[in-house]
């Protein structure tokens, strides 16, 4: 099982790194502040140091072995959420993929193809950072 790191590293706006948060630091963030630093790991860091990475993970997304097994994967719980009519990943590879990691929790919306799963965006991150007590941010 994996733990949270102690330490985050913080990026600027231009992609450079800003400074390190601590756990005490993380802790005093505010539920938006922290989902805000989520949706800039999701869309910004993938391209901080130019496009090479977003290419090599397209090669993985497209190769039949990643280097591991996902059956193999040790994580409480991975969380997917899935346009049904995405063509970019076709709904039915992601489905292998939620039956072979544990502990996965798939959610999947008819209708919704790659680029129209932003809609969920809000509710995504309410799953993943969700208010409340004990759960290491402040809300507003």
């Amino acid at each position: 099982m994996r733990q949270a790191a102690d330490h985050v590293v913080q990026f600027s706006a231009d992609g450079g790194a800003a400074k390190e948060a601590t756990k005490d630091q993380k802790e005093q963030r505010t539920i938006p502040e922290v989902r805000e630093e989520l949706v800039r790991v999701l869309f910004d860091e993938p391209f901080a140091q130019g496009a090479a990475a977003a290419v090599h993970e397209a090669k993985l997304l497209s190769s039949q072995d990643w280097g591991f097994k996902l059956e193999d994967v040790d994580y409480d719980a991975v969380r997917l959420w899935h346009g049904a009519q995405d063509t970019n990943a076709p709904a039915v590879m992601i489905r292998y993929m939620a039956d072979k990691l544990p502990h996965a929790l798939l959610r999947e919306f008819q209708g919704d193809t790659h680029y129209t799963m932003f809609k969920h965006m809000e509710a995504a991150l309410s799953e993943l950072v969700p208010e409340g007590p004990g759960r290491g941010v402040k809300a507003t």
